[in-house]
């Protein structure tokens, strides 16, 4: 067993050295390999998380999308869950539920404690409500449900006119 874990540690290593060398297409087989022998634990639990993130920089949607969901189904209560949550918000919104998307993100700002968190997904959510991917009903919509943050207020109203 502690074999077994502490390959799980070098291959996170490897990939995290891969990562920060811009090198994410080289990292999605160790991270595979680790995610795929050890979701359960918090081994495949982090290698999850650096996947997914390497998926949507190589623009592999459906994949980041799957393991993002099933991810956000097993781990209910993970210091990981606003970085996944935020990455299928990302990918429904490339995918084309725009709306959806936003509400995912805002969402994670209506209840995120963590500071970087919530930093990131404000930043994702006004570029992608700079892009006017949303129409004014939507944009009132999600304004009515999620009054979060007045700088997210303020791109809503920009928006509708």
């Amino acid at each position: 067993m502690l074999a077994a874990s502490a390959f799980a540690q070098d291959e996170i290593r490897e990939a995290k050295n891969l990562i920060q060398n811009g090198q994410c297409a080289e990292a999605i087989a160790p991270l595979q390999k680790v995610y795929k022998s050890s979701f359960r634990k918090s081994s495949g639990e982090k290698a999850a998380v650096m996947l997914t993130e390497c998926y949507l920089r190589e623009h592999k949607r459906d994949e980041a999308l799957k393991l993002s969901s099933r991810f956000l189904e097993y781990y209910v209560n993970t210091v990981y869950r606003e970085r996944m949550e935020l990455a299928n918000a990302i990918v429904l919104v490339e995918k084309g539920s725009v709306y959806e998307g936003v509400e995912a993100m805002l969402r994670i700002l209506a209840y995120s404690k963590n500071p970087a968190a919530r930093s990131r997904t404000k930043d994702v959510a006004i570029q992608t409500l700079a892009a006017s991917l949303l129409t004014a009903d939507q944009l009132q919509a999600l304004l009515e449900k999620y009054p979060v943050d007045k700088d997210i207020v303020g791109w809503m109203q920009l928006q509708i006119g």
